[in-house]
């Protein structure tokens, strides 16, 4: 399965429960899931999170030779200071946004996992988790509005939120976080193919 699914991919894993939350509170956890990622971006275990992702993928760019790291060698990338972390921050979800070359319409935000080890090293995963792409133009109206990376990654958490992020209020449902992110086919599926050069 290509690794490049469009954004619609989230909307056909939301739960019934989630239809039934008031529009109220989605806002409301959209409030809190932008507080989450501040703050884990100044912490500790956020910051290492982060230092070993970029460690990681520019390892990936120099070293695989796939599809996916040889368009990252033609783009420009960066990797958000976004992460979310299961409970014990154990594991995480990175965010690297993916600039469109010129002469092309989209953009992208890669979702790479990360686990750590029970030695400390973190592992990441990218073949089996989606990427979501933006289109930089809009209606004929916007062409010259190119949605912000600011804008691609809010609408990133937004959608997280919506496909069940919370429970009720802004309370986290760590069981959506290990089913949704970090099932055994995701580990499997990116040693298999990920380092299979095409």
């Amino acid at each position: 399965m290509n690794k490049l699914l469009i954004v619609s991919f989230f909307l056909l894993l939301q739960t019934n429960c989630n239809s039934q939350r008031s529009e109220i509170e989605i806002e409301k956890q959209y409030s809190c899931i932008l507080d989450e990622v501040q703050m884990n971006k100044v912490e500790p275990y956020g910051i290492e999170f982060k230092k070993k992702l970029s460690d990681t993928l520019l390892y990936w760019v120099n070293n695989i030779n796939n599809s996916f790291m040889r368009r990252y060698k033609k783009i420009n990338y960066q990797i958000s200071d976004y992460v979310l972390f299961n409970e014990d921050h154990s594991k995480g979800l990175g965010f690297v946004v993916k600039f469109r070359m010129e002469g092309e319409l989209l953009d992208f935000i890669d979702i790479i996992t990360g686990e750590k080890s029970k030695n400390g090293i973190w592992q990441f995963f990218y073949s089996g988790v989606p990427s979501l792409s933006f289109d930089q133009y809009g209606d004929s109206s916007q062409r010259l509005m190119p949605i912000s990376k600011e804008a691609m990654e809010r609408r990133v958490l937004e959608m997280i939120v919506e496909d069940g992020y919370y429970k009720r209020d802004c309370k986290r449902d760590y069981n959506y976080f290990e089913s949704r992110w970090f099932p055994e086919w995701i580990k499997k599926k990116h040693k298999e193919e990920f380092y299979k050069p095409d």
